[in-house]
């Protein structure tokens, strides 16, 4: 039984604007194409990934016409996400208090009263390992900051 990849067009097309023209007619030629989705052998595709490698995101400069002051990337995102995360973030930011810090800060102040201190006992007891939530809150306060940068 061979194993193959199942990867969807919408993952090639923006695997394309990552690594440049050609790719996914390289990757169309080794696949096997369905109507909603493709199958590759994973040697193929690593094969096909270290001859186009991932090019690095460039950043834009703002229009000369406009006012926008764009802050310099300093571990954090210049500019939140279109995705799922960026969407969800931009949601979250509408239930900030002053006191919050980032998105992590809005979510550990929203569902503290439902789990808080009493789920991060019951699985250190559990587990025997903390839950990572701290962890978790500091990286989302990190990417999703509610002030901006220092310039």
């Amino acid at each position: 039984m061979s194993t193959t990849m199942k990867l969807l067009y919408s993952q090639l097309d923006w695997a394309q604007k990552r690594r440049g023209d050609g790719y996914s007619d390289a990757v169309k030629t080794k696949s096997q194409l369905f109507s909603t989705h493709f199958e590759i052998d994973p040697k193929d595709l690593d094969e096909i990934n270290a001859k186009w490698p991932v090019r690095p995101l460039v950043e834009t400069a703002p229009e000369p016409h406009s006012v926008a002051i764009v802050p310099p990337i300093v571990g954090t995102l210049q500019v939140w996400p279109y995705n799922a995360f960026g969407v969800v973030a931009r949601a979250l930011k509408l239930l900030a208090v002053p006191a919050d810090t980032g998105i992590g800060d809005t979510i550990a102040r929203i569902i503290g009263p439902i789990g808080g201190e009493a789920y991060k006992k019951w699985f250190q007891d559990t587990f025997g390992k903390t839950c990572g939530c701290q962890e978790r809150q500091d990286h989302l306060n990190s990417l999703f900051p509610l002030t901006p940068p220092p310039i």
